[in-house]
Order: structure tokens, then C-alpha cells, then sequence
């Protein structure tokens, strides 16, 4: 009797399970599933937008996406060797402070001449001098005029580099840094307010003209084709650490420009 009433308990429970047809079928709810976190877009990227004649890297340091795009150059000439220190000094100091990113986009090439660095030299690897083989301005030596220009304007691949890293990342303003002439020299009345703007951090000579003839420069380039302001500072000779303690709050103060 026991084993029957448990079997007639059993038959009942089963009942109603075998009642349910499909439009009775219990709703089973599933979990959401959670969508993978996103992750944080880096401070700061690394490209290499070019080879320099002998296929060392040119190396950009890209911060930030915002509309305010600032150029910062150094090392155009090999010898001038506090100039990618500098550079170096200012993307840790972008580091360290990210706010001001905010609505700017920042592009640092520490060395647009690593041949001329590797070998301590002006010039590349062609002994041709990148500061005199830009179009704009472009022509050849005249007699007794030393500079080495280059076969044609954009003759090479450092040049070709930049003008192409220009024109993907189009730049409001730049500052090119080079050495040992203690001024600041502006390309044209449009950049003079960026010059001035500067010197308001590092009290620096300001000059419309490094006092020699500069055709084939980046600056004439900037000016007459890209129509962009651009500021030398030329340092005197000294140490990054130095360049950097000087003119540190003038270069930030050109990214906020």
C-alpha cells in the first residue's frame, strides 16, 4: 500500500508537466550579457611617418584628438644636439599633465634628421641640408653661398616625410627648435602674435629674420604654402634641461595658443 500511494503521488505531480503544451512552456529569462569594458584611448601614440636616407625611423608623437593642432619640430639639423632633448623634456611633461589636451591635438617629431644626429653633422645623409630643400622658397647656391639645397625642392625623403605629416595632421601653428642663435624668428606678420605670445614665458629676442638668407626653409614653406604661423626658437647652446627650465612655459604656452 505504501509503494502505491507513493506511485499515485507521483503519477499527480507528473500531471500537470505533461499538460504543458508549447504555448504553455515556461519564459525562461536570460541574463544580459555585459558588453566588454572600452578601453581608455592612450594619452599619446607612436608613428612612424617616414625613413630618413638611411632607413632610421622618423618617429611623430601624436597627443590628444582635439580641434587646436600644435607641430613641435626639433633636430632638423644633426648637429644641433639639445634641440631633441627638449623635445623629449616636453612630451613627459604632456605626460604628466593630460588636461592640457583638452580640446588640442599635440605632434612632436624629436628628430626630423636622425642620420645628421647619428653622425652629429648639419646635414643628412646626402649631405644635403633639410632646412633648404623645401618648396616656397627653394632655389640653388648662387656664387659663394654655402648651403646645400638638394638637387630639386622635396629632393628628400625627410622632407617628403614632413611635408606629408603635415598635411595629414594640418597644424594651426608650429614651432620648429634648432640652435645656437638666442632668438625667436617668425615667418611672416601671421606668425608674429604666436612669437609674442611666447616671449610672454621666456622674454626672448624676437626677430623677423635669423640675419642670413633661409630659401628652401620649413618656415618659407609654412608661410607661402601652407599658410600656417611658424616660430624658430633658437636656442643658445646649452643643455636640454636648461632649454627646457627657459622656455618650457613658452611651448605650453604655444599649444594653448
Amino acid at each position: 500500500m505504501k509503494f502505491l500511494r507513493l506511485f499515485l503521488i507521483s503519477a499527480l505531480l507528473a500531471v500537470p508537466l505533461l499538460a504543458q503544451g508549447p504555448e504553455n512552456a515556461p519564459v525562461i529569462i536570460e541574463e544580459p550579457v555585459a558588453e566588454p569594458p572600452i578601453a581608455p584611448k592612450p594619452l599619446e601614440t607612436t608613428e612612424t611617418f617616414g625613413y630618413s636616407v638611411e632607413k632610421r625611423p622618423l618617429i611623430a608623437y601624436v597627443f590628444g584628438d582635439g580641434p587646436n593642432v600644435t607641430l613641435i619640430i626639433a633636430c632638423v639639423h644633426g648637429n644641433e644636439t639639445s634641440t631633441p632633448g627638449l623635445a623629449r623634456l616636453l612630451r613627459e611633461h604632456l605626460l604628466k599633465h593630460p588636461e592640457i589636451l583638452q580640446g588640442r591635438q599635440i605632434i612632436i617629431v624629436p628628430a626630423v634628421n636622425p642620420d645628421g644626429l647619428q653622425r652629429k653633422t648639419r646635414r643628412n645623409a646626402r649631405d644635403v641640408d633639410i632646412n633648404r630643400n623645401y618648396p616656397g622658397t627653394w632655389r640653388l647656391p648662387k656664387r659663394g653661398e654655402p648651403f646645400k639645397p638638394g638637387p630639386s625642392p622635396a629632393s628628400e625623403p625627410e622632407t617628403r616625410a614632413m611635408m606629408n605629416l603635415v598635411a595629414k595632421y594640418p597644424p594651426k601653428k608650429i614651432v620648429s627648435i634648432h640652435q645656437p642663435l638666442s632668438c625667436m624668428a617668425y615667418s611672416g606678420e601671421r606668425s608674429k602674435p604666436l612669437a609674442r605670445e611666447m616671449q610672454k614665458y621666456n622674454n626672448f629676442r624676437i626677430t623677423e629674420s635669423v640675419g642670413y638668407p633661409t630659401p628652401g626653409g620649413f618656415g618659407g614653406y609654412c608661410e607661402n604654402i601652407l599658410k600656417v604661423p611658424v616660430v624658430t626658437l633658437e636656442l643658445p647652446w646649452q643643455s636640454p634641461e636648461a632649454a627646457w627650465k627657459k622656455h618650457g612655459a613658452a611651448l605650453i604656452a604655444a599649444i594653448r595658443f
